[in-house]
C-alpha cells in the first residue's frame, strides 16, 4: 500500500459513532474479551446468543483501532434513557463515564437542532423508542450506527448512520 493510500484510508475512517444500548451493554459486560482478549466462555443467556463471539470480536477490532483513531462515541438522551430503565447501576455508571468522555469531546459544539426525519410515516414500522435513537444518531451527525446483533450485507457489524 502506498503512502497516500495510506493516508486516504486513515482519512476515510469516521470519525464519530453512535452504540447502541446492547453494544454498550456488550462492552461493559465482556470488556475483558473486548480489551484483555480473555477467552469467551459464554454462560447462561450469553450462551444462547448466535454471534456473539464475533460481535464481540468486531468490537475488539473497533476499539483496537480507536487506539490510535481516538473515535468520538456518541452516547444521546435517548441512549441514557434505555440505560437508566434497564435499572442496574454499575453499567449506568459506567455509560455516564462513557458520556463523560463525549462531553468533552464535543465541547463548543452545539447542540443539534433535532430533526424531523424518522417523524416520516414511511418509518412507522419503526417503533418510536428506535426512531428517537436513530434521529439522534442523524441529529449529533454520526458516520456509523454500531448496532448488536445485526450485521451489513458485506458480513461486517459496522453501519453507515
Amino acid at each position: 500500500m502506498s503512502d497516500d493510500a495510506g493516508t486516504r484510508a486513515w482519512l476515510s475512517l469516521p470519525r464519530r459513532i453512535y452504540l447502541d444500548t446492547s453494544t454498550l451493554q456488550s462492552i461493559h459486560d465482556f470488556g475483558g474479551v473486548i480489551f484483555e482478549e480473555e477467552s469467551f466462555s459464554p454462560v447462561g443467556r450469553a450462551a444462547r446468543v448466535e454471534g456473539l463471539a464475533a460481535e464481540l470480536d468486531a468490537l475488539r477490532k473497533v476499539l483496537l483501532v480507536n487506539q490510535r483513531a481516538m473515535f468520538e462515541f456518541v452516547v444521546t438522551a435517548a441512549s441514557l434513557r434505555e440505560v437508566q430503565a434497564r435499572n442496574r447501576t454499575q453499567f449506568t455508571q459506567w455509560v455516564c463515564d462513557v458520556v463523560d468522555t463525549w462531553l468533552i469531546q464535543s465541547e463548543g459544539q452545539d447542540p443539534p437542532t433535532p430533526g424531523t426525519t424518522f417523524g416520516d410515516p414511511r418509518f412507522g414500522m419503526v417503533s418510536e423508542k428506535d426512531r428517537r435513537l436513530l434521529q439522534e444518531a442523524l441529529d449529533w451527525k454520526c458516520e456509523v450506527l454500531r448496532n448488536h446483533g445485526a450485521t451489513a450485507p458485506d458480513g461486517s457489524c459496522i453501519h453507515p448512520a
